[in-house]
C-alpha cells in the first residue's frame, strides 16, 4: 500500500545518491523518470533535506572547490551548476567567495603556472610562477605559446579581462 510506495521513492533516492552527491533539481528529475507522484517526490525530497542528504549550497561549495582543483574558472563552474540546478543566487554567492577581487587572478595564474611546469626550460628560472611580477627574467613566450595560454584559460573558463591582463603580464 503506501508505506510500500514511499519505501520505495526513498530507495530510490538512496540509491541514487550512492554513486555521487545530488542536486534538489537532478533528484526530483530522477524521481519523475521512475514514475513516482508529484506528492511523494515533494515528501521525500523534503525529508532528504532535512536530512542533510540533499543541500544545494553544500553541494555547490564542494563542487566549486573540486573544480577549482581541476583549474576552472567561475565562466564554467557557473554553467555547470546552473544546469545540475542549483538556485542562481547560490552559485552567484559561492563564486564570489572563492573568485572574489584576487580570486579568479590567483586561480588563472596558478593555471599557467601548472601549464609551464611541463616547459623543458622550467629548470634555470624561480619555481613560484606566480609571483611573476618580481621575476626579473621571464621566461620568453612567443604569440603562438601565448595564444595557447590564452585558449586554455577561456575554455576553462575564466573572464576575459582576467586572460588579457595574464597574457600582458607574460608578455613583458
Amino acid at each position: 500500500g503506501e508505506v510500500a510506495m514511499a519505501m520505495n521513492a526513498h530507495d530510490l533516492a538512496l540509491k541514487y545518491l550512492s554513486t555521487r552527491d545530488r542536486t534538489m533539481l537532478e533528484m526530483r528529475k530522477y524521481l519523475a523518470s521512475k514514475e513516482v507522484p508529484e506528492a511523494e517526490i515533494e515528501e521525500c525530497l523534503e525529508y532528504l533535506s532535512e536530512c542533510g542528504l540533499i543541500d544545494d549550497e553544500d553541494y555547490c561549495e564542494r563542487y566549486i572547490l573540486y573544480g577549482m582543483e581541476k583549474g576552472r574558472g567561475p565562466i564554467r563552474l557557473e554553467k555547470e551548476l546552473t544546469e545540475k540546478g542549483v538556485p542562481p543566487d547560490i552559485v552567484k554567492m559561492a563564486l564570489e567567495a572563492h573568485f572574489g577581487s584576487e580570486g579568479e587572478r590567483e586561480a588563472a595564474l596558478y593555471q599557467v603556472q601548472r601549464l609551464l611546469k611541463n616547459r623543458s626550460e622550467e629548470s634555470e628560472y624561480p619555481e613560484d610562477w606566480v609571483f611573476y611580477e618580481e621575476n626579473p627574467k621571464p621566461v620568453p613566450l612567443n604569440e603562438k605559446e601565448l595564444a595557447r595560454i590564452g585558449r586554455r584559460l577561456a575554455s576553462q573558463g575564466f573572464h576575459s579581462h582576467v586572460i588579457y591582463e595574464i597574457l600582458g603580464m607574460l608578455r613583458r
